[in-house]
């Protein structure tokens, strides 16, 4: 299937630790997610499947890394991504939020934050996802084996990284890559990426200056929480232009329904 397939992408936690440990924790505070999900399950599937690849001589995708033993793994044949979950929160975000911080793969430590960073600014991580996963607030509220993982992140993706280049965590340019000209150059997505004659022509207006709160009533995602709730942001999108035409501007969108394309990369 990896050898057949254009772009392969891989969750990778090893099912089998995962159930293996469901039979020992049965329950308790949140952190036992992390315990069930533990950063063991990622070591062995990105083990697994970067071998895979490095056999087969064909690049394959990690999605969402969390831990240290994760990235070890990854090799010369494997790109990789990171989230704004895994990159700004920590365990200790997992047990005072509860089910509004669970994911896939879990939030992990601090010190797996930092070597995440490292990745990040080494270029073994290669893309900034936003693993965009809602659900309904109802759901969230529930114990830490029944609510679902999954945190809603397109709301506050871009203001979250932009304070971080006024704080001088992160250049503006290294952000671009990470968010735009990599994921089309990695999917093999030609008209995107960059702002170049023949290519389409995406482009966002930002306002470095301007500040925030992180305020989930605001969304316009239908899951109306964020593990992030009152995060004090500098840095905003003002406009978005899309294929040419102005999309969403002053907090609005001035496009209808349907405007929006898929896209895929070339074979």
């Amino acid at each position: 299937a990896v050898k057949k397939c254009k772009s392969p992408v891989f969750h990778a936690e090893d099912a089998g630790t995962i159930e293996r440990n469901k039979k020992y924790i049965k329950g308790g505070d949140f952190l036992a997610h992390g315990q069930i999900r533990e950063p063991r399950a990622e070591e062995l599937a990105v083990k697994k499947v970067a071998e895979i690849a490095q056999r087969l001589e064909k690049r394959v995708h990690i999605c969402h890394i969390s831990s240290r033993k994760g990235l070890a793994q990854l090799n010369n044949f494997t790109s990789s991504e990171a989230t704004p979950h895994h990159l700004l929160l920590t365990e200790t975000d997992l047990k005072e939020k509860k089910g509004v911080a669970k994911t896939n793969p879990p939030l992990r430590s601090h010190l797996d934050l930092k070597m995440l960073w490292e990745a990040l600014r080494a270029g073994r991580i290669q893309i900034i996802a936003s693993d965009h996963a809602p659900h309904i607030e109802s759901e969230k509220e529930k114990g830490v084996l029944e609510a679902p993982s999954g945190i809603p992140n397109l709301d506050v993706m871009s203001k979250l990284f932009l304070t971080l280049v006024n704080k001088g965590t992160i250049p503006l340019p290294a952000l671009a890559t990470l968010m735009c000209t990599n994921p089309a150059r990695i999917f093999n997505i030609e008209q995107k990426g960059e702002i170049a004659a023949g290519k389409d022509a995406d482009i966002l207006i930002l306002d470095m200056e301007k500040t925030g709160k992180i305020d989930p009533t605001e969304f316009y995602s239908k899951a109306k929480y964020s593990p992030f709730e009152g995060w004090k942001t500098k840095g905003a999108v003002e406009t978005v232009i899309l294929r040419g035409k102005v999309a969403f501007e002053d907090d609005d969108f001035n496009i209808k329904k349907g405007h929006g394309k898929m896209i895929g990369g070339k074979a």
